[in-house]
């Protein structure tokens, strides 16, 4: 898209072309400001940052794909069962996601 910066004055050029000022980038939530609190669960299978998760019935921690109370959103990654993940778990957390 070329066109004149006066037009949009949100979007950014570089080298002529008009670009949105924003990254359209899919990483998932992360903690809005500062992190409340951060807590070391156990995942039951791979876990990436910016994942939702919830407690599974094992006790450990996966990824929310129903609609189910959430535990918090994972700011570490977890490669398999077993392995130890960091949650953003603070009830009053607030999360920015794209």
């Amino acid at each position: 898209m070329r066109g004149s910066k006066d037009a949009a004055p949100f979007l950014t050029s570089i080298e002529g072309v008009l670009l949105m000022a924003n990254a359209n980038q899919k990483v998932g939530a992360s903690p809005s400001g500062s992190c409340l609190r951060v807590r070391q669960y156990v995942a039951d299978a791979a876990i990436y940052p910016g994942d939702f998760v919830i407690l599974a019935s094992s006790g450990k921690v996966s990824r929310a794909t129903t609609s189910t109370a959430l535990v918090g959103v994972a700011v570490s990654y977890s490669s398999a069962d077993g392995q130890n993940i960091l949650v953003a778990d603070h009830p009053d957390q607030e999360f920015s996601c794209q």
